[in-house]
C-alpha cells in the first residue's frame, strides 16, 4: 500500500487517494494503528454480526484543532478532503492533548464544535 493512484469514488468522481487494501486487522500486522481506532471496530463488529466495518485512520499526532478545521485548515486539505467522497457512519476523534496544553479546556471546548460542524458540512 502507500501507492498514490486515481480512484472512482462512490460518486463517479475521480479521487487521489492513497491506495490501501482491506485487511483483517490483528496482533501481527496492526502495530502502527491507532488501538482507539481498532478497538472501536472491534467492538463495532462484535456488535453488529455480518455487518461488514472498515476503519480509515487518517492522523498526525501532537497537532492542534485548527489544522483540521474546514474550510482551509492544512490538516484537513491534506488528510481528510480526499477521503470526502467515501461514505461514513461516523467520526472517531482521538486528539485535543496539544490544544489543551497550550490553552484550556474552554477554548477547546468552543473551537472542537467548530471542526465538526465543518467536517458535517
Amino acid at each position: 500500500g502507500g501507492q498514490t493512484a486515481h480512484c472512482k469514488t462512490s460518486t463517479g468522481l475521480d479521487s487521489i487517494t492513497p491506495e490501501y487494501k482491506w485487511f483483517t486487522a490483528n496482533a501481527t500486522n496492526a502495530g502502527g494503528a491507532s488501538a482507539v481506532c481498532l478497538l472501536t471496530a472491534q467492538y463495532l463488529a462484535k456488535s453488529m454480526p455480518g455487518v461488514p466495518v472498515g476503519a480509515v485512520e487518517s492522523c498526525v499526532g501532537g497537532t492542534n484543532v485548527e489544522p483540521w478545521t474546514p474550510p482551509s485548515g492544512s490538516l484537513y486539505l491534506q488528510h481528510i478532503v480526499p477521503l470526502l467522497p467515501m461514505n461514513y457512519r461516523f467520526a472517531l476523534w482521538d486528539q485535543g492533548e496539544a490544544d489543551a496544553k497550550r490553552t484550556n479546556s474552554t477554548w477547546y471546548a468552543t473551537e472542537f464544535p467548530v471542526m465538526i460542524k465543518g467536517w458535517r458540512t
